[in-house]
């Protein structure tokens, strides 16, 4: 969402019940409409909306433990009408199902454009009863489906129950998307055409892309202009090398631009050994789909293992590094931890006395001194939770654990020549904007 920032983003079967709260499951800059499940097992509709939209909330229903459905109604240039989200449960009477879906499409059809999407859990791809009836049902009402593939699809079944229903022509909008593969349902995306004038979400510079550049002509290039070089002295022969390294790359990997998201600028988690396991992970899932043999499945599970453990431990790791690059700045230390912790505040309560440990403290600076040393300890926890951490190797060839025990306690004593072989070895600091040091 933070990548491509949608208008609205619609789930079904959350199971996200009345326990969970309001700021467990906010996005910045969405607002969050939710027909709770009644439990944790089965169902549950969440639609976001983008904040610069303005939306109405038109129905929350559900048939318990059968249908949940979220009806809001929105007004922008691109659409005008009524967007309603549902899920049925695979295991409840599709008859009472399909009742309700015409009770609540019937009145919103009248009125405006209506759009009716979600996880109906009735595969529109077979020739059954309740297929027909749906299908026939919602042409009825001027409702057409344009959902056109399976969208769920595993080892033993290929089924089309993730659909789009609309008053409207949308044969050109809806596309279902693999990947990045998350659950075994496809996503599904309805792309209408909006204003070209977008606000750049992108952060451009230049540099090399040295994946496709050729060593060998990087050589025959470097021997060519080496044997052009005379006889100089050190310093220009160094100058004139690093002219022609330049020169080199100039041909084999010439400088480009490239554009990364700004949603990921100064995020260092994201690296390119993440792009590379994504790749590999959709890349065997659609193998798995095309050959549908087994051991391909178990190697998309792999692959998809490998990535969600990748970007586990690679936020570890960037959120360590900046807990300790600011200990000495608590301001951003702090919004380190929120970061950790993702507790933005949706709503604020001003409450004059706090419940500490079954004491009940009323007086401010009492109150403050708690809090202080229930966050130092909270930082001292978290430091204790890093004495072991799991490192993944960039190439994804596997995984192993690290635990550093080393003290040094002890140095060897060096003379004037092993201190000069150290200096000479050091890397030089001058050099090119190339990267290229002499």
């Amino acid at each position: 969402m933070k990548l491509r920032s949608p208008a609205i983003v619609a789930l079904s079967e959350t199971r996200v019940d009345d326990s969970i709260e309001e700021f467990e499951i906010n996005i910045k800059d969405y607002s969050c409409v939710r027909c709770d499940a009644e439990n944790r097992f089965t169902g549950g509709v969440v639609v976001y909306i983008r904040n610069d939209i303005k939306y109405e909330t038109v129905m929350v229903k559900k048939i318990i433990g059968n249908c949940w459905c979220v009806v809001i109604k929105i007004n922008v240039k691109w659409y005008r009408g009524t967007i309603a989200v549902l899920y049925h449960s695979p295991s409840a009477s599709d008859g009472a199902f399909i009742k309700l879906i015409e009770d609540i499409i019937e009145e919103m059809v009248i009125k405006e454009e209506c759009i009716v999407l979600g996880d109906f859990n009735v595969d529109l791809s077979l020739d059954t009863f309740y297929s027909n009836r749906l299908r026939n049902n919602m042409l009825c009402l001027g409702m057409k489906q344009y959902v056109n593939q399976p969208t769920r699809v595993t080892i033993d079944s290929s089924t089309l129950i993730d659909l789009v229903f609309a008053s409207l022509n949308l044969s050109e909008c809806v596309d279902v998307i693999e990947s990045p593969k998350i659950t075994d349902h496809a996503w599904i995306r309805i792309k209408f055409k909006i204003d070209k004038e977008r606000k750049n979400c992108y952060k451009e510079f230049r540099g090399r892309s040295y994946k496709k550049m050729n060593i060998e002509n990087f050589v025959i290039e470097m021997q060519q202009s080496m044997n052009e070089c005379g006889e100089v002295d050190i310093s220009e022969r160094a100058s004139s090398f690093v002219k022609h390294i330049v020169e080199a790359l100039d041909i084999v990997a010439p400088d480009r631009i490239f554009r990364i998201p700004k949603a990921w600028d100064g995020k260092v988690w994201f690296t390119e050994g993440i792009k590379r396991a994504a790749t590999a992970r959709d890349r065997a899932y659609g193998k798995a789909i095309f050959t549908g043999l087994h051991q391909d499945w178990l190697q998309y599970k792999i692959e998809r293992n490998i990535v969600t453990n990748l970007i586990k431990y690679k936020k570890k790791q960037y959120y360590e590094n900046m807990i300790d690059n600011n200990k000495s700045d608590s301001k951003s230390m702090w919004k380190v931890l929120k970061e950790v912790v993702k507790g933005e505040t949706v709503d604020m309560n001003i409450t004059d006395r706090v419940d500490f440990e079954g004491i009940n403290i009323n007086d401010e600076i009492n109150i403050a001194d708690k809090f202080n040393e229930y966050y130092i300890k909270s930082i001292d926890n978290i430091i204790n939770s890093m004495k072991q951490i799991d490192v993944y190797s960039s190439d994804r060839e596997g995984a192993y654990a690290i635990e550093n025990k080393g003290v040094f306690d002890y140095f060897d004593p060096i003379d004037t020549c092993g201190l000069e072989k150290i200096v000479m070895n050091l890397p030089a600091k001058k050099g090119t904007e190339e990267g290229i040091s002499v």
